[in-house]
């Protein structure tokens, strides 16, 4: 097999960008975890910003909302999004994604020398996506500026 230099697949990854593109990744960034997570990009235009803007779901629904029970003021019905188990193949189980939880990193070659970050050819549907970036609008943990990110400026 051939294997593609780390500096084209990051190339090629930042030139495929858009707001939804999913990967999974694992490493260090943007938290520590030696598992694949499944990461969702909500920049509205990815390609002008220095980092991008990330949202992972965790599997582990019911301690997710078990957290925001003592938490109400965080709004959990407006910040969270759930997905039912087998919607889509990349979240075989019913999966949580926490808009209060926005990450941001900056992909550069070494995430895909080592492994560490796989590009992935489906997307969520649109209904979910806005689901999402409205729950990141919504969230007051998430600071303005990543926000403004996100959505089309006037």
């Amino acid at each position: 097999m051939i294997k593609i230099p780390s500096d084209i697949q990051s190339a090629s990854f930042h030139a495929s960008l858009r707001q939804g593109t999913l990967f999974r990744m694992r490493g260090d960034e943007p938290f520590p975890s030696s598992k694949y997570h499944v990461f969702i990009v909500l920049n509205y235009d990815p390609n002008t910003d220095e980092a991008l803007i990330l949202v992972n779901g965790t599997s582990q629904v019911y301690k997710r909302l078990n957290f925001y029970k003592y938490r109400p003021n965080l709004n959990p019905e407006s910040t969270t999004v759930v997905l039912e188990a087998g919607k889509y193949p990349f979240f075989p189980e019913k999966t949580l994604v926490d808009c209060n939880s926005v990450k941001t990193c900056r992909i550069n070659p070494e995430h895909f020398e080592n492994g560490n970050l796989i590009m992935m050819d489906s997307s969520l549907s649109d209904d979910d996506m806005e689901r999402i970036i409205n729950g990141v609008v919504c969230s007051r943990r998430v600071p303005q500026f990543i926000k403004s990110k996100i959505k089309p400026q006037d």
